[in-house]
């Protein structure tokens, strides 16, 4: 009598049970994509294609020659900002990782303070300290060099340095974690020297975070509107030249439609770079990491000196600031001539930027961890929905003031209530959440990678729905990572400038646009009060979350 033998290994399926209230989310996720990125985007194409095919208006003489150079302008600002920015993250990751320098993380957090402002509140600080009575300026002059205009090229690249270089800096710093010390050990054995082992071991592993930190740099520093605006100019890059003609009423209304296509252009082949170093930045290991640190007092005394220099020198600028923001008149003394807090009176009485930053903070933040929600879990339930991961990641490489003309083009006539839908505050919730889904997105990626699967096929086994599981299950394990999203995205929303400009309505100006308009009207001291208000309220809502972050974590 044979016996047969029941097959014991069990594939679980996502059982049909019940309504899958998911799909709705889904939906919801994909279409807020397609409504606010895709078609105004498309709009944007669309349009470009008939100015480019009719002949009806022909384009401004030299129009083509003119595009090209202000492209290898803004090209040229990006790299030059990428390699320095580089040039000074990468031995500073080195000196904080493998050289044990005093207060290491210390540094670290101060160096990451750029992170937390506005890139513009550098501009109008680079032209505090290094304008033609700036107090750096002066020093410069008086050791004997020529002084030089910091308006053109090369504020530029030192205001966008001071405030990107940390992006890289992080970056390599989580890389430099992921070099196996056991290669490191095996060199020094071997009798490398220090320089050496960092040179032929540990940068070429670390490669892939390099190339991910430039990126970064590079493409933040191309999207960027607020610094050329101020300092620029007559240093023309593709956002300014996009803005300026958007609201001159004397410009040509097709140029900043045709810069737009041509900046999407370029944004679709960066993406495709974007996405292979993302995968390349992942470094899976089947080994415990460990980080090896090299005993060089020398070295490591030097290094911590360095550190310390570079740090008051990215600092130096916020305290100019600050300063500033209480001064009445600061022009060739070292100091303002008088002290008043009238600027922190008039920022905080007005009200409407503070106001409205906050209300439009509460709009959009929601909607795009909702939207980032979903469309990370729709990653994971319907694979071959994957592809539209590209859509989500274009915002991060298209500047603002792009969305902005894309989504004004799209939507300029539509009417919803007998309102005007670019009129009022909806569209500016909208397009702030579309112009900073990126980084929710990623963030809530992450998070999704850490689920445990076993647990939703312990759900589906017992016959539970798809969304009953993603309620009891996934969701509270992705909790944390949901807040994480939540302040990074506060953060950057309340920094956007961009977008903001091209369609924030009447009585809609928030805090950066306030900020812009000042320090654009050469009140800098009342400009540095509101971003003084600004960079307190960014780190105050930081330093909640890192708390609140470590009291979930301990209970």
């Amino acid at each position: 009598m044979s016996t047969s033998i029941p097959d014991t290994s069990t594939s679980y399926e996502t059982p049909k049970v019940g309504f899958n209230w998911l799909i709705p989310l889904f939906a919801i996720s994909v279409a807020f994509v397609a409504a606010f990125l895709i078609i105004p985007l498309g709009r944007i194409l669309q349009e470009t294609a008939g100015i480019l095919t009719s002949g009806d208006r022909p384009l401004p003489q030299g129009f083509f020659p003119y595009m090209f150079r202000i492209t290898l302008n803004s090209l040229r600002l990006a790299t030059l900002t990428t390699i320095f920015s580089l040039g000074i993250a990468i031995p500073l990751a080195v000196a904080i990782s493998k050289l044990q320098v005093k207060f290491g993380t210390a540094w670290t957090v101060l160096l990451t303070v750029p992170l937390i402002t506005p890139p513009f509140i550098s501009s109008f600080a680079t032209i505090l300290l290094l304008g033609r009575t700036g107090i750096l300026m002066r020093l410069w002059v008086m050791m004997g060099f020529e002084s030089f205009s910091i308006y053109g090229l090369k504020g530029l690249v030192i205001t966008q340095v001071l405030h990107l270089m940390p992006y890289s800096l992080l970056i390599i710093l989580a890389g430099l974690k992921t070099v196996p010390a056991s290669i490191e050990e095996a060199a020094q054995s071997l009798g490398e020297s220090f320089f050496g082992t960092i040179r032929k071991i540990v940068l070429p592993y670390t490669v892939p975070h390099i190339l991910m930190g430039g990126t970064l740099v590079f493409l933040t520093s191309l999207g960027d509107v607020g610094a050329p605006l101020l300092i620029g100019g007559n240093y023309r890059v593709l956002p300014v030249e996009i803005y300026t003609n958007f609201v001159s009423y004397l410009g040509d209304d097709r140029i900043p439609v045709i810069f737009s296509a041509w900046i999407i252009f370029m944004a679709s082949i960066m993406m495709i770079a974007v996405k292979y170093l993302l995968k390349k930045a992942e470094v899976k290991h089947s080994f415990k990491v460990r980080t090896i640190s090299y005993d060089l007092p020398v070295l490591r005394r030097t290094a911590t000196a360095v550190i310390a220099v570079v740090t008051l020198f990215f600092l130096l600028p916020y305290v100019a600031i600050v300063i500033s923001s209480f001064g009445t008149i600061w022009t060739t003394g070292w100091l303002p001539n008088a002290f008043t807090t009238v600027h922190y009176q008039r920022a905080i009485l007005q009200g409407g930027p503070i106001r409205n930053t906050l209300l439009l903070l509460a709009g959009a933040m929601p909607l795009a961890v909702l939207v980032s929600v979903g469309l990370g879990q729709m990653h994971r339930s319907v694979p071959r929905m994957k592809w539209f991961d590209y859509f989500t990641l274009l915002p991060f490489i298209i500047p603002g003031v792009v969305i902005g003309v894309g989504i004004t083009r799209s939507y300029g006539t539509l009417q919803i209530g007998g309102f005007d839908f670019t009129a009022t505050a909806w569209v500016l919730i909208m397009a702030l959440a579309i112009r900073r889904l990126p980084h929710a997105v990623r963030v809530l990626t992450a998070g999704f990678a850490r689920i445990d699967k076993s647990l939703e096929e312990a759900s589906w086994s017992l016959g539970a729905s798809p969304s009953r599981t993603f309620q009891d299950i996934v969701l509270p394990q992705l909790r944390p990572t949901i807040f994480a999203a939540s302040v990074i995205l506060a953060v950057k929303l309340v920094t956007e400038l961009g977008a903001t400009l091209i369609l924030y309505p009447p009585g809609w100006d928030t805090m950066a646009v306030y900020i812009y308009y000042y320090v654009s009207e050469g009140q800098i001291a009342r400009g540095s009060a509101m971003g003084v208000v600004l960079i307190i309220m960014v780190a105050a809502g930081t330093a909640y979350s890192n708390r609140f972050s470590k009291n979930k974590r301990l209970t």
